[in-house]
């Protein structure tokens, strides 16, 4: 098939891009307009007629022919975010593939379009953060008002039963003890309404349906580009908050790879449900692990630029949604076992894991 001229897509101002299949069934680049070759620091030739993971190097590459290849077999609109090494930066685009079909109805290229969303990501990060801290302190909050609404209540009622036989001498103590009943009144009025604001600016959620290995994809590009450790992950489609796994599992992963003692460490991430509406995540490494995980939990948790969130931080967005988290040894071998659980459901699990062999040797 004779493909048209792509060039027009050269005085559009986003990424785009053509996929095609060659003649060993692999998609491949097309075409890549102006704006996306200055984005990538690429000409064009440098992209027609090669795979995602030829050109991009690492985990980047292979996640985004996977995203690829995968949408080119469903031969359907798809839409995917994914993360990219550019220099120093980490880019992070959402993309949109629509396909183009001949006259026999054949799937004949897709073009994809690229939107720049590493402000949106950042501020989704920033806002599932502090939103957690807010939560936190809404629910102190909520605690303290209910807490002093029974203590003031008690007062009210002392004051009315003063009053009953009260005889007023003309000294003013009927007076004042009129002004504690309105002040009383007063204090059970603003408790509830705080109580009431508490409960009305709940932190909302993200609730979104995705693959869990595509996640850790993702996830997996910034923190081992070089594909040097071995991750094991369960094949699972699951319904989530989106935004608090990512961070949950970033920071989880982070942590085993940095404080393992060995340049190649294993990691598995698996799923599974705990209740109707609610499953659990469970990561284990054979790292160093934790000498209390307790105190881990509890103390280690400060926020800086190299520890991120931090893992109390970890527990507090946790808690924020519903869910929680715990540490312990793994039942065999060294490192730990990290497990948590979050309201979700599991669309679809297979039997056995997919696992990503690290190609380093």
């Amino acid at each position: 098939m004779i493909l048209p001229d792509f060039s027009i897509y050269d005085d559009v101002a986003q990424p785009v891009f053509v996929l095609v299949q060659n003649a060993e069934g692999q998609v491949v680049y097309a075409f890549l307009n102006r704006s996306g070759c200055e984005t990538l620091g690429l000409t064009l030739g440098d992209v027609v007629g090669k795979t995602a993971s030829l050109l991009f190097d690492g985990r980047a590459g292979q996640s985004m022919q996977d995203r690829q290849t995968q949408a080119w077999e469903h031969g359907t609109q798809t839409t995917y975010d994914i993360a990219l090494p550019i220099g120093a930066r980490m880019y992070r685009a959402r993309t949109a593939l629509e396909p183009v079909r001949d006259h026999q109805g054949a799937l004949a290229y897709m073009v994809g379009v690229s939107q720049d969303i590493s402000q949106e990501y950042a501020l989704e990060q920033m806002q599932a953060m502090t939103s957690a801290v807010a939560s936190e302190m809404e629910d102190f909050v909520s605690l303290a008002a209910h807490d002093l609404r029974s203590p003031i209540a008690n007062v009210k009622s002392l004051v009315d039963m003063v009053c009953e036989d009260f005889v007023d001498m003309g000294d003013g103590k009927l007076e004042m003890i009129g002004m504690i009943e309105q002040i009383s009144t007063r204090a059970l009025v603003l408790v509830s309404d705080v109580m009431a604001h508490a409960a009305a600016t709940k932190v909302g959620s993200d609730m979104r349906t995705f693959d869990l290995k595509a996640l850790c994809d993702d996830i997996l590009v910034t923190l081992d580009p070089a594909n040097t450790h071995v991750v094991t992950v369960s094949k699972a489609r699951i319904t989530t908050d989106y935004v608090v796994l990512q961070i949950v599992l970033r920071n989880l992963i982070d942590n085993a790879i940095k404080h393992s003692s060995s340049d190649r460490t294993r990691l598995d991430v698996s799923t599974d449900l705990v209740a109707v509406g609610r499953l659990a995540i469970t990561v284990c490494d054979d790292g160093a692990g934790f000498a209390d995980p307790a105190l881990a939990f509890l103390d280690g948790g400060a926020l800086n630029t190299d520890s991120g969130f931090g893992l109390l931080g970890v527990r507090r967005l946790l808690r924020a949604r519903g869910g929680d988290i715990s540490a312990k040894p793994p039942t065999s071998g060294r490192g730990a076992e990290v497990r948590f659980e979050m309201p979700g459901e599991i669309l679809r699990q297979a039997q056995e894991p997919v696992r990503r062999i690290s190609l380093a040797m």
